[in-house]
């Protein structure tokens, strides 16, 4: 019976000591869990490729170089800046709900009504439900002339992988569209041109 209470009690005081070692021990951090505060308290990664180690705008993604194209002598080299209304009362992801969530495949087109060509990029994962959302898309060379200019965002990755003339708009009430839509702008051979356009609300 002595020999079953002192066996009980050593078993005891193991436990105890390990309790209080798991209690006092500091949580392990990952080297991804430090970077700049975002609103919500959260923090963004550390970027380790910026020489000065500081971490990417937590709203928004890195900007590529502008206008950095040369072109043929009958194109112009087109740049495209993507941004939101402030209102966001008109996107698909306020005014119907899921699936729509802002977050999708960004499509930029430019297309020909001459040569009947399209120049397309298209950035998965983008994120619109933040106000300052910005996104710089180089579409590169462009055939001179009219143009029809366009962004959407792509919320349920619907659009075929294709690029021609039916993926430089959407209809579908769950994407995200640029107002006015399918802004027409003259591109001017050898010449290099940056649009503005804004998302504002459902394709429908």
């Amino acid at each position: 019976m002595v020999q079953t209470l002192r066996a009980f009690s050593f078993t005891f005081s193991i436990a105890a000591a390990s309790f209080a070692t798991l209690a006092c021990s500091s949580p392990t951090v990952s080297p991804t869990d430090t970077g700049a505060s975002r609103a919500d308290g959260s923090v963004a990664p550390t970027d380790a490729s910026r020489p000065d180690g500081t971490a990417p705008d937590a709203s928004a993604p890195d900007a590529p170089p502008s206008n950095t194209c040369t072109c043929a002598g009958d194109e112009g080299c087109v740049t495209v800046v993507v941004t939101r209304a402030s209102d966001d009362t008109k996107f698909p992801w306020k005014m119907f709900g899921a699936p729509a969530d802002g977050t999708g495949t960004l499509i930029v087109s430019a297309y020909n009504f001459t040569s009947k060509t399209t120049a397309q990029q298209r950035v998965p994962s983008a994120v619109f439900t933040d106000s300052n959302a910005r996104y710089t898309i180089e579409l590169g060379c462009v055939t001179a002339g009219s143009n029809l200019v366009n962004a959407y965002l792509d919320d349920n990755t619907s659009m075929p992988a294709t690029v021609g003339f039916d993926t430089v708009q959407s209809s579908d009430y769950i994407d995200s569209c640029a107002y006015p839509r399918s802004q027409k702008f003259t591109v001017v051979a050898g010449e290099k041109k940056e649009i503005p356009l804004e998302l504002g609300g459902s394709c429908d």
